[in-house]
């Protein structure tokens, strides 16, 4: 199901139905597609019919997360708190070593499937997040500094400039 505002159900060909269907009349359990791209879509159906029926029950949602490298990156939101990021023209080569990975996680992960596979928990993933904006953010201030000492020099400059011409 496309989901949003409204819910709209995706048939085997990777069409969306016209008409949304409310959100009691949702099955118990569905997966929720976070993109409405046509083509996208179609390319997201064709490679989950490849995948395992057990795998696909695995998925809660997905959703797009490009990166710099691979702009059709996905983001599948597993039912045990796991994310997987797997390039969409490849998830039914690469999904399925899940399976074999999973076992091997004791805490929430992600599987990192865009080049190779590895996985980190979800707390490193925060603490990596956290200390790349603290980086940002020093470099930001450190440029913040450079320029204030700039402006005090081209002001320590005109200073002089007009005491010396106001000598003559």
């Amino acid at each position: 199901y496309i989901s949003g505002e409204n819910h709209y159900p995706i048939l085997s060909s990777g069409q969306l139905e016209t008409s949304s269907v409310s959100l009691n009349s949702l099955p118990e359990t569905y997966l929720s597609v976070l993109f409405n791209d046509s083509e996208q879509i179609k390319v997201f159906v064709s490679e989950l019919a490849q995948i395992s029926p057990e795998l696909k029950a695995a998925i809660q949602k997905v959703e797009l997360a490009p990166s710099k490298v691979t702009s059709d990156l996905i983001r599948l939101t597993m039912n045990d708190s796991d994310e997987v990021l797997v390039p969409l023209s490849e998830m039914s080569k690469k999904l399925p070593y899940y399976s074999k990975i999973k076992p091997q996680l004791s805490e929430p992960s992600v599987v990192d499937m865009e080049a190779g596979i590895y996985s980190y928990t979800v707390a490193d993933k925060l603490i990596m997040e956290a200390e790349e904006k603290a980086k940002q953010e020093a470099k930001e201030a450190e440029k913040k500094q450079e320029e204030e000492q700039k402006k005090q020099e081209e002001e320590s400059n005109r200073n002089q400039t007009t005491q010396r011409s106001s000598r003559r």
